[in-house]
């Protein structure tokens, strides 16, 4: 874990609804986590480097810490590696019942490596922040009814 990383405080105040950023890129990382508090939603963030991926057990303590409502998980290139990791940590205790939006620098690639998924939305990049902000509103909306 990186202590520098934008973590949820959790004060004794009504819980507002939870967001978890994972992807390769800290810059990222820092835009979508600022970004959503933005819109009022807690925001944690993790990097998930392609070359040197997250354990399962990282992943798994880090949801189990921040309680997300919703997780934006970027699936990078390589492709095929990414997405077998993002299988893996999907599958993860404490991580299979939480809807996740997933993100990527190249839809139609992800999109025919894998065809349908679970996901409930693939944002494309560069990112339409008013589109992902729509993505992850509707999911919280789901999850809320």
């Amino acid at each position: 874990m990186h202590p520098e990383k934008r973590e949820i405080d959790m004060p004794d105040r009504p819980r507002q609804r939870r967001v978890i950023v994972f992807n390769a890129s800290e810059d990222t990382v820092d835009l979508l986590t600022t970004f959503f508090g933005v819109l009022g939603l807690e925001a944690a963030g993790e990097t998930w480097p392609a070359r040197d991926p997250l354990s399962i057990e990282i992943v798994q303590e880090f949801v189990r810490r921040h309680q997300p409502d919703v997780i934006v998980f970027d699936v990078s290139f390589p492709y095929d590696h990414n997405w077998t990791r993002y299988c893996e940590f999907r599958q993860a205790d404490g991580v299979r019942d939480i809807p996740i939006v997933l993100t990527t620098t190249n839809k139609r690639a992800l999109h025919d490596l894998v065809g349908a998924t679970e996901a409930l939305e693939i944002i494309g990049k560069p990112y339409d922040l008013d589109e992902l902000a729509t993505a992850v509103k509707r999911v919280l909306s789901d999850v809320a009814s």
